[in-house]
């Protein structure tokens, strides 16, 4: 039987790509798990790594009684001490980690080669321990099934050292030609090693991955995974290679039963039966005359046999690593729905043991076993720092708190404080009715760019009006304004005026309005003084004496205002005092 899907096979696209397969279980006990890897492009070797499926079985129990022992936290307000435990059940997000030795599996397969009933040498790739594979070497297999079989047929076999660091090796026999003379061979070569990282899980889903290193940063030119199993200048202490017996192999890809068409009995293995279901050998392969060059067509876009059983047999194999050990860590009396983990037995404190990191569960009756040690990270807004923006926010509250702090300090020390002009609306009030700032704003509009107008300090301060028509001696109303350093504020006592107050107050040019204030009043008359500038907004009161023995009818009021009036006549200063 032949499948026809080459899109399941990888393309031959020169560029290493990474996936994550999902292995899912039905007992309630096992929960999922993701193996990781990336298949080669034209250059190196295909490689899977998955956690260890016994360590995810017991983190994810641990993690499940964590969490609920976070849910049930009490925050007392008056047990200040509690308050460090229950921020835990505020978490955004969290993950969970436990160093431990997981499988890595790297397969390199041959090319196809076409060997007849009386052939029995194969190609096998050449593994060097850190390095990629380059070369293969030819084995004399006396095992090799010379039985022609229409089906895929797959067989293990114990490799000499001359192929390096190979744990087995595994040949695939394609289904034979119609005349049954020869059919396309593929030796592969496995190297299988236990590495020492994490078993992860995640708050997002159930699922327990074999490395918290992303597959795009894997370092593949050094041999197996260069960042998950670090290679110096020999092999690495905290790693060794595994040497996989026939008898394992023949577990993990068993028999399951048979299929009959006509005269024709196949018993296939999963492995067997895998690779038939997957499409490797389709119509484009069997029609083909020359079956040997279609299989090792690898141009750009076109699909990769060899690649894709390098893949379909690193994750078969990295997947049976994964479970070892499983069996021993369940509790597997009874209904397979009532199965739990082996050992399980919590302290007597085991919520305050299990949030202070401490030893939580009781120790086994056994005694060889493993300690491990899981860690749980948590993530939130108040938690931790990781992030450039992260630091910058603490800047900015650190700045905050001491701008705060200062200010209150000022206060407990000067008691002095206000809640005025704290708004736009009330500063530009404030702006509105004070007198121009003639010398420290002088050109000033729009524009601003001298660091010296910035530098200009303001203050605000209560005076009397500039323009209020007063009488000396008596109280005059206050109001504030906003004052610069650098502008003269006029006295708040009306002064008498002297001659030099005269001559300093019209100093400049006065003009004559052509209609009186009061035209009822020959006694009074209004007059308009303007200084030189016709920026000078200043209101200034002067008095005009009518006589000798000037009473309070003998004046005139003169008001200095900024621009021109259009209706004027210009009069001399003498004309002012008479």
């Amino acid at each position: 039987m032949v499948y026809d899907s080459p899109d399941l096979r990888p393309k031959s696209s020169g560029l290493y790509v990474g996936y994550d397969i999902t292995i899912a279980s039905t007992l309630p006990a096992v929960p999922e798990y993701n193996l990781q890897g990336s298949f080669r492009g034209m250059g190196c070797q295909t490689v899977v790594i998955g956690p260890h499926l016994p360590t995810i079985m017991y983190q994810r129990q641990i993690m499940d009684d964590w969490l609920k022992t976070v849910e049930d936290i009490p925050w007392d307000p008056l047990k200040i001490w509690t308050a460090s435990s229950a921020e835990y059940k505020w978490f955004g997000g969290y993950q969970f980690n436990t160093a431990t030795r997981i499988p890595a599996v790297r397969v390199a397969c041959s090319e196809a080669q076409n060997i007849s009933t009386s052939g029995r040498t194969v190609s096998f790739p050449t593994l060097q321990q850190n390095t990629c594979w380059q070369n293969s070497s030819s084995f004399e297999v006396s095992a090799l099934n010379s039985t022609p079989t229409p089906h895929i047929r797959t067989t293990w076999i114990q490799l000499p050292p001359v192929f390096g660091s190979v744990s087995t090796g595994l040949i695939l026999e394609a289904p034979w030609v119609e005349n049954e003379e020869s059919r396309i061979v593929v030796g592969c070569s496995i190297d299988a090693s236990w590495v020492q990282n994490n078993n992860l899980g995640f708050w997002s889903d159930d699922s327990g991955y074999p490395s918290d290193t992303p597959i795009e940063q894997w370092d593949l030119v050094k041999g197996l995974v260069g960042i998950i199993a670090p290679t110096n200048s020999g092999s690495d202490s905290s790693d060794s290679q595994i040497l996989l017996d026939e008898n394992w192999l023949n577990i993990l890809t068993p028999k399951i039963g048979s299929e009959t068409n006509g005269n024709d009995t196949w018993m296939p293995t999963t492995l067997e039966l895998l690779l038939t279901r997957s499409a490797l050998i389709d119509n484009d392969l069997s029609n083909s005359t020359n079956q040997t060059a279609t299989w090792n067509n690898v141009g750009n876009g076109t699909p990769n046999r060899t690649v894709y059983l390098e893949w379909m047999v690193s994750l078969l194999v990295a997947d049976g690593l994964s479970r070892h050990g499983s069996a021993e860590a369940l509790n597997a009396s009874g209904p397979q729905s009532t199965w739990n983990l082996l050992d399980y037995k919590k302290t007597q404190d085991f919520p305050s043991q299990l949030l202070q990191g401490q030893q939580a569960l009781q120790k086994p009756s056994i005694t060889n076993f493993t300690t491990l040690k899981m860690n749980i990270i948590i993530q939130g807004f108040s938690y931790q720092a990781s992030s450039a923006t992260d630091f910058l926010s603490m800047a900015v509250l650190l700045a905050h708190l001491v701008l705060a702090l200062g200010h209150t300090i000022y206060l407990l020390i000067w008691r002095k404080s206000s809640g005025c002009w704290d708004t736009i609306p009330e500063l530009l009030t404030l702006a509105q009715n004070s007198r121009p700032a003639h010398s420290a704003l002088r050109h000033t509009s729009t524009g601003i760019k001298n660091l010296h107008t910035y530098a200009q300090v303001a203050k605000v301060r209560a005076t009397r009006p500039l323009n209020t028509d007063i009488e000396c001696g008596n109280s005059s109303p206050m109001h504030v304004e906003l004052i610069f350093n650098e502008e003269h504020v006029p006295s708040e006592a009306c002064p008498s005026p002297t001659s030099d107050d005269r001559a300093r107050l019209v100093a400049s040019a006065a003009t004559w309005l052509a209609h009186k204030s009061n035209p009822s009043s020959s006694s009074i008359d209004t007059f308009s003084a303007f200084g030189g500038s016709a920026h000078n907004s200043d209101t200034v009161l002067l008095k005009k004496w009518k006589g000798t023995s000037p009473t309070q009818q003998d004046f005139s009021t003169v008001s200095l205002y900024g621009p021109a009036s259009h209706e004027h006549e210009e009069i001399h200063p003498d004309r002012l005092y008479g």
